[in-house]
C-alpha cells in the first residue's frame, strides 16, 4: 500500500465528509479524529504530501475530567508536529467511571481548512475505495 491508498483509506474509515453551516450551506474542511496515535500520524503524513500550510493546522483534544491537559497536548503536540500554540480549546467530559485508564491523553482532532485538498481527498477516496 502507498501513502496515499493508506490516508485515503483512514479518512474514509475516520474522517468528517461535509460540515452543514448554520445558513444551510456545505464546508468542505479536513477533520479526523481518533484516540490511536498511529492513525494520527499515517493521516498526517498522508495530508502533508499535500504541501499543506502548516500553519492553518489546527487540533483540539477531548479530555475526561480527570486527566490532564497540559501532558495530553504536550503528548498530541510530539506526535503531530503541531504547535501548542495551534491547538483550540479542549473539550471536557465527565469521566463514567468504568475504566479509569481509558484513553490518558483523550482523543483528538485534526482540522485543516482547504476545499481543494478535501475535494483532493475525496478523489482519492473513489479512486483508490471504488463501489
Amino acid at each position: 500500500m502507498n501513502i496515499k491508498e493508506i490516508g485515503s483509506c483512514l479518512y474514509l474509515c475516520e474522517g468528517t465528509k461535509a460540515h452543514i453551516k448554520l445558513n444551510g450551506t456545505i464546508a468542505k474542511r479536513i477533520e479526523i479524529c481518533n484516540s490511536n496515535p498511529k492513525v494520527i500520524k499515517y493521516f498526517l503524513f498522508y495530508l502533508r504530501t499535500f504541501n499543506i500550510d502548516e500553519k492553518k493546522l489546527r487540533a483540539r483534544i477531548a479530555l475526561h475530567k480527570d486527566k490532564n491537559e497540559i501532558e495530553a497536548k504536550k503528548y498530541w503536540s510530539e506526535i503531530t508536529g503541531i504547535s501548542i500554540s495551534q491547538f483550540l480549546q479542549t473539550s471536557w467530559r465527565d469521566s463514567s467511571g468504568w475504566c479509569k485508564n481509558r484513553l490518558p491523553y483523550g482523543t483528538i482532532i485534526i482540522r485543516y481548512g482547504s476545499a481543494k485538498i478535501f475535494n483532493e481527498i475525496m478523489k482519492d477516496i473513489e479512486y483508490y475505495f471504488p463501489l
